[in-house]
């Protein structure tokens, strides 16, 4: 089929069946660098610039410009933008899986794009890698690069469109089609599809714990870079390690109900090796006999190489630990998103610990606590607030101006209790 409208669309219920055809025809072989891919692209926008050039100078002198050469001219800068951020972020991807010498999902993204005549929308899109992934399942890289290779699809389809010799009232419907998909796919928000459709995803969010759906997108991000590192490492695909720890999960007890359990903990069961911190304590020590020996040698007393060994162990602690801070990426810590507020399971109190120096120095504390509150206010009334305060050190068990800054703090306090309905302490 193509963009000149002569062949019928694929309407949305025939997207899913259409998609599984196309991938079931897939004959995967090899992989192709992303740069390949890319060139083609800058081919075709230099193409659709060099017609550009020819229409603005043929239509130059002031008569009518047909609907079709209309679109080119005004909406050029579509091309360029959008093919520029594809070009830079396939250089930057890598490879994808072949078929027929070019990317498989790039093949697919222009079967997409011809289905609607140039139309693509996110639900068309999810209809479609649905259908696709019944046969081939995509990879998170894959999926990842799914707009730039739409993009990419789309600018090669108005290429082979301007290519062409129609320029009639179909012509001029196709452009406009593929225009208004470029600018939607600028404009418009793919990850939530993209998202639904990864199979990886949709595993790990049958987490037998209910942990995982709660979870921050970054953190969530982070198991699924873990399920590709170990994808990798066996030489498996994504979707089957990510369906292997499920079952590990739902056939375990305790902590082991959670997917991350799998994940980090026993990586598809196996035992991981636990870092005991018995090398970097090794390193000091050794580092630091070793060069209080050397000061003692040097010296020639035994005396001055012990008297150096404690400012010297401080040192090469200190520049240990610098070094392993530069080599060593830091590790990212799980957290919960908790979209609907602390669970009744989590119910958490804040607390200052301060001493109470004056009868001012509630009220102050108690400030701090309402900007805790206000700056946490999506989490819900089960984060609670407290001030955990004691007295400066006295000569005498109680002295004048104690009961005055505990009146003064309880006072602050119960003020904002008063105010927010309660959860201060």
């Amino acid at each position: 089929m193509t963009c000149d409208g002569t062949v019928p669309q694929i309407d949305d219920s025939g997207l899913p069946q259409y998609g599984e055809d196309l991938a079931r025809a897939l004959s995967i072989s090899g992989r192709v660098r992303g740069g390949s891919v890319s060139k083609g692209l800058i081919e075709d926008m230099r193409f659709l610039h060099e017609r550009r050039v020819l229409l603005a100078s043929g239509y130059a002198s002031g008569e009518t410009v047909p609907a079709f050469a209309e679109w080119l001219l005004d909406n050029y800068y579509l091309v360029q933008r959008e093919g520029l951020i594809s070009v830079e972020a396939l250089r930057a991807s890598g490879g994808f899986p072949a078929a027929g010498g070019s990317a498989a999902l790039f093949s697919l993204c222009a079967a997409l794009v011809r289905s609607g005549g140039g139309r693509v929308t996110p639900e068309r899109a999810a209809l479609f890698l649905d259908g696709c992934q019944q046969a081939y399942v995509l990879s998170r890289r894959e999926l990842t690069y799914f707009l730039p290779l739409l993009k990419a699809a789309a600018i090669s389809e108005l290429a082979a469109l301007y290519a062409s010799k129609a320029d009639g009232e179909a012509a001029s419907s196709s452009a406009d089609r593929l225009f208004s998909t470029l600018r939607a796919l600028s404009t418009r928000d793919f990850s939530g599809i993209l998202e639904r459709v990864d199979r990886t995803e949709q595993c790990l969010r049958q987490d037998p714990a209910g942990v995982y759906s709660d979870m921050s997108e970054k953190t969530r991000a982070s198991y699924k870079k873990r399920v590709e590192m170990l994808a990798r490492l066996y030489r498996i695909s994504e979707h089957r390690i990510a369906r292997h720890i499920l079952d590990l999960a739902q056939s375990a007890e305790s902590e082991a109900r959670h997917v991350g359990y799998w994940l980090f903990i026993r990586p598809m069961g196996d035992k991981k090796h636990l870092h005991s911190g018995s090398g970097y304590i090794s390193v000091n020590v050794l580092v630091t006999l070793l060069l209080s020996l050397s000061v003692g040698i040097a010296f020639k007393n035994a005396l001055a190489g012990l008297l150096v060994l404690l400012p010297l162990s401080e040192l090469v602690k200190t520049l240990t630990d610098e070094l392993l801070l530069t080599l060593t990426p830091p590790a990212h810590i799980p957290r919960m998103a908790l979209a609907a507020g602390v669970p009744p399971s989590g119910r958490t109190v804040c607390v200052i610990s301060a001493l109470l120096a004056g009868a001012d120095s509630g009220a102050a504390l108690a400030r701090r606590l309402e900007e805790y509150r206000l700056a946490s206010r999506d989490c819900g009334d089960r984060l609670l607030f407290g001030l955990l305060a004691d007295l400066p050190d006295s000569k005498t068990e109680k002295s004048a101006r104690d009961g005055a800054a505990i009146n003064a703090a309880r006072s602050a306090i119960d003020a904002l209790n008063k105010k927010y309905g309660g959860g201060f302490f």
